[in-house]
């Protein structure tokens, strides 16, 4: 039976790299003589052609027809806070939030075996703090996630949330979550620093660029504007050429011209001791005769 393309393109060259490291620790040890995986192609190429900005006009429309508050707070954190979802906001705690700060802890089970990557903080972004206010006046006493609902058995919440697209009358995007994620970061990206951005979404610049970061029709936009179109001006103006230039004199009041210089047949050209000593001779004998 053929498995679907995605897990063609993406998941067997995934468990096929896991193999090739598997067989060549073998080798490593002497306990095979090769490695079947070596010349297999183990990197997976990103297909950019799925990115998808999100709007937030359109997020707005989807957080809109979100069935519970929890599911309000799950989209807004994937497109304005960035989150990986569903791991990060299901790992989020009511202690995790600073609303004196504004500084929201978020963990990372994805990254957490890496140094440093167990956690990061993000801001409390303005977007955030109305679906957070309005879940933690809805949750329990002594709740402690503040995903709690959701959290327990809920299962795959990419189908869910596709459903609750479609019943804001839109077409489901490509990676519903990576690319809300993806375009928070290409938003942030537009007015903070990318290490900056990069501390807070939770990767590096080079994986951003190459899986996140996203050309807009706001860039288009941006670009045409009119200060772009006054700085071009100004460019073209400081190129140009002046109005009164300096005028250069054909000839100079202290060379003489080389027109007016009488040239003997010796010539322009650099002469040797020997020609000259037999020109002073010819010159001597003329003035003679």
């Amino acid at each position: 039976m053929l498995l679907p393309e995605v897990v063609r393109l993406g998941h067997l060259v995934k468990w096929t790299g896991v193999a090739k490291q598997i067989f060549g620790h073998a080798v490593d040890k002497r306990h095979l003589k090769n490695n079947p995986f070596s010349k297999l192609a183990t990197a997976v190429k990103e297909n950019r052609k799925r990115d998808h900005f999100v709007t937030r006009a359109i997020i707005n429309e989807v957080i809109d027809a979100c069935p519970s508050s929890e599911w309000k707070l799950v989209a807004a954190l994937a497109r304005f806070g960035g989150l990986r979802t569903p791991s990060e906001p299901f790992a989020l705690k009511w202690s995790d939030i600073n609303w004196a700060e504004d500084k929201i802890v978020i963990h990372s089970p994805k990254t957490e075996h890496h140094e440093g990557g167990d956690c990061r903080i993000i801001p409390l972004f303005p977007e955030l703090k109305p679906y957070l206010e309005q879940c933690f006046e809805e949750a329990q006493e002594g709740s402690v996630y503040v995903v709690e609902g959701l959290n327990k058995g809920c299962g795959n919440l990419g189908p869910q949330f596709g459903k609750i697209v479609k019943k804001a009358g839109l077409k489901p995007w490509p990676k519903v979550f990576h690319n809300l994620r993806a375009s928070r970061e290409t938003e942030l990206a537009d007015d903070y620093p990318i290490q900056v951005v990069c501390d807070w979404i939770g990767n590096s610049p080079q994986v951003a660029s190459r899986h996140y970061l996203q050309t807009t029709e706001t860039h288009f936009k941006k670009a045409m504007q009119q200060p772009a179109e006054m700085g071009s001006k100004e460019l073209n103006k400081s190129i140009s050429p002046k109005e009164n230039p300096p005028e250069i004199p054909r000839v100079s009041s202290i060379c003489k011209p080389l027109q007016q210089t009488d040239m003997d047949d010796t010539g322009l050209e650099a002469i040797s001791r020997r020609r000259r000593h037999n020109g002073g001779l010819r010159r001597r004998r003329c003035c003679q005769e």
